[in-house]
C-alpha cells in the first residue's frame, strides 16, 4: 500500500506540473479566472468496458491561483467484481487489496463536496468521465457535466503535436 500512495503522490505532483504547464503555455487560462478553484484529478479502473468494469481509485487535488493547495482527495474503491490480469498489471491493485475497501456509494457524497462545482482538470478527460459518470448512473445520480472539463490531453496535443502525450511522457 505504502508503494500505492507514493505513485498517487507522483502522480498528483506530475499532473499539477502538467496542468501548470498548460495553463502557462495557453494565456495563463484554462476556463476560468485566476484566483478560482479548479480540481485536477486521476482515476483507475478495472478496464475499458463501461458496461462490467468498475473504479478501483480515484485521486483528487485542489488547485487555486494556480497553485496546488495541499488539500486531496483519495480513496480506493471496492469494484465488486474479480481483477482482471491485465488491469492487476497496469496498476498493482489487487482484488485481496480491494477486498475491504469502500463501495462507490460509500465515498460518492465526499467525493461530489470535494469537487463541488470547480472546473474540473483531466488528462484525457472524456474517457475519465465516462467512468465515473457509469458509476454515478449506477446509483442513479446525476452525471458530472463535460462543460466543467478541462482536458490535460487535448491542450497537450496542441502543445506537442505528433508525440506521444500519454501523461507519463509529459512528466519525463
Amino acid at each position: 500500500q505504502e508503494r500505492l500512495q507514493s505513485g498517487h503522490h507522483r502522480v498528483a505532483q506530475c499532473r499539477g506540473a502538467v496542468v501548470e504547464n498548460a495553463l502557462a503555455v495557453f494565456g495563463g487560462d484554462t476556463r476560468g479566472n485566476a484566483g478560482e478553484r479548479r480540481v485536477e484529478w486521476a482515476r483507475r479502473h478495472v478496464g475499458d468496458d463501461l458496461r462490467g468494469d468498475r473504479l478501483v481509485e480515484i485521486g483528487c487535488i485542489e488547485i487555486f491561483n494556480r497553485m496546488p493547495t495541499g488539500q486531496s482527495f483519495h480513496r480506493y474503491i471496492n469494484p465488486e467484481r474479480d481483477m482482471p490480469a491485465e488491469a492487476f498489471a497496469v496498476h498493482g491493485l489487487s482484488s485481496e487489496f480491494l477486498s475491504g475497501k469502500p463501495l462507490f456509494t460509500e465515498v460518492v457524497e465526499e467525493f461530489l463536496e470535494f469537487i463541488g462545482d470547480a472546473p474540473l482538470v483531466i488528462h484525457n478527460a472524456s474517457f475519465d468521465i465516462s467512468f465515473i459518470n457509469a458509476e454515478l448512473d449506477r446509483i442513479k445520480r446525476q452525471p458530472i457535466s463535460r462543460e466543467r472539463l478541462v482536458d490535460t490531453l487535448l491542450l497537450a496535443r496542441r502543445k506537442h503535436p505528433g508525440v506521444s502525450n500519454r501523461l507519463d511522457d509529459l512528466c519525463s
